[in-house]
């Protein structure tokens, strides 16, 4: 199939459509690429920064799944966020599913030893449109590990809830003596405007994306959704400069511990094909999350597995913050182009306490 702009018609469902002029998607994580260095360099990319930015966010990324027609990798480039056009289904959620004022403390594991930990807060603020859930999120690798390799995450976002729809993203890593920083955002056109800086080197990125979703907003949209056992998501998500092809699908019901007692989850299975980097090799054998079934929904395991074993992560407590005025540090509206959101991008988001650092 042959579009207009002469874009090719690259995989095909009952329910979604994806192009892109002239290219592929094949085989490929979320989770960013990966290190085969040697030592332990390869936690960077398989576990800690992708499980942490979002436990919430199918972990480390997943292989592709089979049971799709691809058009031949031959073909396959480096392609812009701007130059990957996805179709895929809109999903309309009129109410919040999340309880603001709560913490969410998690631990993680990689075959069983413990490797980090990490917060996720949520607090409730007014975005001007409507009602706006504030996301925080803080990790960082437990001290035996930064021995050997030193990570420490801060993302922070926000999404309005009645109805949902993303707002922000934006977050900081510190991977040893390397920094990055990652913003996105989108404006009242659901116009996307995004800035990567990794060391000296910045990239930017503007293009209109009516249903694409940010790292975070993602992961509290399906979050959000009434799961039923079968069904399917597909979502496009923007981690930064790559965009991703996410399925979802409803593979599980049964019951998960949380703080000595169960609680009724669906498990959903994840899968991910990159649209930007296609032929990008995928160290990951398969992501699954479990989120609790009834209201307030909650992240309560997720668990991934990889060619160097399982990494799973689990709600070890909720805690309830104090109702307050929503901080400061809270991302702001959308700045008017990509070069503006370059220059503010770090100012917007001050640092804040890490709950995840306490001992």
């Amino acid at each position: 199939m042959i579009a207009a702009e002469r874009e090719v018609c690259l995989v095909r469902m009952s329910n979604l459509t994806v192009f892109r002029g002239g290219g592929t998607v094949a085989s490929s994580g979320l989770g960013g690429g990966g290190r085969e260095a040697g030592g332990v360099r390869w936690f960077a990319p398989v576990t800690l920064r992708p499980l942490v930015l979002a436990a919430l966010v199918w972990l480390v990324g997943t292989s592709i799944g089979t049971g799709i027609g691809l058009i031949p990798a031959a073909w396959a480039e480096h392609r812009s966020p701007e130059d990957v056009h996805v179709k895929t289904p809109v999903y309309h959620i009129k109410h919040s599913a999340f309880r603001a004022g709560e913490r969410w403390m998690f631990e993680f594991r990689w075959s069983g030893i413990p490797v980090g930990r990490f917060a996720i807060e949520l607090t409730e603020g007014d975005g001007g449109a409507g009602k706006r859930l504030n996301i925080d999120v803080t990790g960082r690798t437990n001290s035996f590990i930064d021995l050997l390799w030193r990570y420490r995450l801060h993302a922070q976002g926000w999404v309005l809830t009645e109805p949902f729809a993303p707002g922000r993203f934006h977050s900081e890593e510190h991977e040893n003596s390397r920094f990055k920083t990652t913003d996105v955002r989108f404006d009242a056109d659901r116009r996307i405007h995004a800035v990567r800086k990794k060391g000296d080197n910045v990239s930017t990125a503007e293009f209109a994306a009516p249903n694409t979703y940010d790292i975070l907003s993602a992961v509290f949209m399906v979050m959000s959704l009434d799961h039923h056992l079968g069904d399917e998501y597909f979502v496009d998500v923007l981690t930064g400069m790559a965009r991703y092809l996410v399925t979802i699908k409803v593979e599980e019901r049964g019951s998960v511990e949380v703080e000595g007692k169960p609680v009724d989850a669906f498990r959903l299975s994840l899968r991910s094909y990159d649209l930007t980097d296609p032929e990008k090799s995928s160290k990951h054998r398969g992501t699954s999350l479990w989120v609790s079934a009834s209201k307030p929904k909650r992240l309560l395991k997720a668990e991934s597995k990889t060619f160097v074993g399982s990494i799973y992560g689990r709600l070890a407590a909720v805690q309830s913050i104090p109702s307050k005025e929503p901080a400061k540090s809270s991302p702001e509206p959308v700045a008017n182009s990509a070069a503006d959101a370059a220059e503010s991008a770090a100012a917007d988001v001050p640092a804040k306490a890490d709950p995840a650092e306490a001992p």
